[in-house]
């Protein structure tokens, strides 16, 4: 979906035209984290990290290799 973001909300998906540079601009960065060049999360809303998958309740989202680090030191330490 070049140019469109697709946004997921709680039993909603609403598309947007807007490049997902513009909206990781916009968005609280301790909320939000880009994690892939396709994927940006909302920390708070992980259920689970398999590998280097990051889940949010039946969605898998992939932890890209440029986004790893970044990523793993934001998880809250168990």
């Amino acid at each position: 979906m070049r140019g469109y973001v697709s946004i997921f909300v709680p039993g909603k998906r609403l598309v947007v035209y807007q490049k997902l540079n513009s909206m990781e601009a916009i968005l609280p960065d301790g909320h939000f984290m880009r994690v892939h060049k396709s994927f940006i999360i909302a920390l708070e809303k992980i259920t689970a990290v398999e590998g280097n998958t990051a889940e949010i309740g039946d969605r898998r989202m992939p932890i890209g290799k440029s986004y790893r680090q970044e990523f793993f030191s934001r998880l809250p330490k168990a």
